[in-house]
């Protein structure tokens, strides 16, 4: 393996060359590859080491190695987009919830639970309870994927748009930038943002989303 440029912090490095390691171990249930492959671009680019240089400077702040593993989870965040769930999915989960529920309000109008041990051949132990579990995991299901939504949203604006997908890498690498430094590090973000996309991302559009109000 290329030694990598001596300008890139070296708990950056490490925690790279232990998910490669990891990766290799666990095969199919490591970190995805390609996101392994956004950090090493990141951690390889010569168009990065002024960036590296500035998280250097600021190591007495924030170990380096939290932005590596920011640079994995934002790239593998913003392969989600393609799956954000849709207003009629979410409606889809309520529904069903609501049918399964009124299902289980026919089972309690109808069978007194004395004749639940005469029913058990065929129903099985406990349908109510069951039917009580698969509500509850749909109105999970629906919960969890509305949060979802709101948060691509809130990040992007339009998901499906042209510039939807480097919206939300933008906007997610100044949220951690600022939360990690106080600072917001545009040049940094949009050297990052290049590498994870895999197109340059000019540092003055990284400025113009971050001029953006994001709540």
């Amino acid at each position: 393996m290329e030694s990598p440029p001596n300008w890139v912090p070296t708990g950056v490095i490490t925690h790279f060359r232990n998910l490669d390691q990891q990766n290799k171990d666990l095969h199919d249930f490591g970190v995805a590859q390609v996101d392994i492959e956004a950090l090493r671009r990141c951690i390889y680019s010569t168009s990065l080491e002024k960036a590296w240089d500035a998280i250097s400077s600021r190591s007495d702040k924030c170990d380096p190695e939290k932005l590596a593993k920011i640079i994995i989870r934002t790239s593998w965040l913003s392969r989600m987009i393609q799956h954000t769930p849709t207003t009629s999915e979410i409606a889809g989960y309520e529904k069903l919830s609501k049918k399964v529920r009124d299902l289980l309000g026919d089972f309690d109008d109808v069978i007194d639970p004395s004749a639940m041990g005469r029913l058990n051949p065929w129903l099985g132990e406990g349908p109510q309870d069951y039917l009580e579990d698969l509500a509850e995991r749909l109105d999970d299901a629906a919960s969890g994927c509305a949060s979802v939504r709101q948060h691509i949203k809130k990040f992007t604006g339009k998901p499906k748009s042209k510039s939807g997908k480097q919206t939300y890498v933008i906007r997610l690498l100044y949220q951690n930038t600022l939360r990690l430094y106080d600072q917001p590090l545009h040049d940094v973000v949009a050297a990052l943002a290049g590498e994870i996309l895999g197109n340059p991302v000019d540092p003055e559009t990284a400025r113009s989303i971050y001029k953006i109000p994001r709540d």
